[in-house]
């Protein structure tokens, strides 16, 4: 019985590290999200970014309560605007466009406190093809931040993470992938938080098991 509860444990304990990936970026890294949308010439994106991170490039805590509230963001929405509109190079079809930020808001996303900016970007033609640099990587204060982003395109969707060894995705709609240095998709982060997950369970279940013999033999 005491067998069958320790491996009851130790498969729950490789379910909650099979998350390790998202769980601890959501603890120890920030983390942020992009909602991307193509609609014919236009990219509709918005973005998704830790408060307390930016207070590294704007100062959002006015009041020095140590927290960042919705009046704080409003008051430096054009500071907010200006480090945002910087850190995102699309292009397609060679072609780049600069974006046109709209409403800068305190907001929520996957349950944590998010400073969100709607990002518009409008081509000459139709995005058949779209190229995404997540440049906020080459800016000092964000090399472990991971963006988690959501792509639709004609259709189709992706889940990607941006990462500062991935930062650019590239999406050739129709055609054989480009290659360069691409977003890590969601599911391979997972599969090798899994992976590494399982490996550490093992070994310590191993170093258990021998202690237990160790001990009974003495």
């Amino acid at each position: 019985m005491k067998i069958k509860r320790y491996m009851a444990g130790l498969l729950l304990g490789a379910a909650l590290l099979a998350a390790w990936p998202i769980a601890a970026s959501a603890h120890f890294e920030p983390v942020g999200y992009s909602d991307v949308a193509v609609e014919g010439a236009t990219v509709e994106y918005a973005l998704y970014m830790d408060p307390y991170q930016l207070m590294e490039f704007v100062d959002l805590d006015l009041n020095s309560d140590g927290y960042v509230d919705e009046a704080e963001v409003k008051t430096q929405a054009e500071a907010l605007k200006a480090f945002m509109g910087t850190g995102l190079q699309l292009s397609s079809g060679g072609a780049t466009a600069e974006p046109v930020i709209g409403e800068i808001q305190l907001t929520e996303k996957g349950k944590l406190p998010m400073v969100r900016a709607d990002l518009l970007f409008t081509f000459a033609e139709s995005v058949e093809n779209l190229d995404i640099e997540y440049a906020f990587f080459q800016k000092e204060g964000f090399v472990h931040h991971l963006n988690m982003a959501h792509i639709q395109l004609a259709g189709e969707t992706k889940d990607v993470v941006f990462t500062k060894a991935a930062s650019s995705f590239i999406w050739n709609h129709g055609k054989a992938a480009a290659h360069r240095w691409s977003a890590v998709p969601s599911q391979t982060m997972v599969k090798f938080g899994g992976l590494a997950g399982l490996s550490l369970l093992l070994a310590l279940c191993a170093a258990l098991w021998k202690r237990r013999r160790t001990l009974k033999k003495a």
